[in-house]
C-alpha cells in the first residue's frame, strides 16, 4: 500500500500576544486513495478549540507562555493506512 507524504503547516510565523488565537493546517497528500484517513492533533501549549480529527486546527494561546521566545507546535498523528507508513509530522 502506498503511504502518504504528512506535514504540518503553521500561519505565517509572528508574535502572537497570550490569547489570540494560531490555525495549523496538515497536508497530507499521495497514500491510498481509499483511505480516510483519522487524524489526531496535539500541540506543545494552548488548547485545540476547534478541528480535532480535522486537517485543519485553531489552538487557543490564551496561558500558552509570556516570554517572546515561547514556540507553539503542533503534532498530527495520521491513521488508516499501511502500518509501514509513517504517521506522523510536526
Amino acid at each position: 500500500m502506498p503511504c502518504p507524504n504528512i506535514s504540518v503547516q503553521a500561519q505565517a510565523a509572528r508574535t502572537v500576544r497570550d490569547g489570540q488565537p494560531i490555525t495549523f493546517a496538515a497536508n497530507i497528500a499521495g497514500g491510498d486513495p481509499k483511505v480516510q484517513p483519522t487524524i489526531l492533533w496535539t500541540t506543545t501549549a494552548g488548547v485545540i478549540t476547534e478541528g480535532q480529527g480535522t486537517r485543519r486546527i485553531v489552538v487557543d494561546t490564551t496561558g500558552a507562555g509570556y516570554t517572546p521566545d515561547r514556540e507553539i507546535k503542533a503534532e498530527i498523528w495520521v491513521g488508516g493506512y499501511s502500518d509501514s507508513c509513517v504517521p506522523q509530522a510536526a
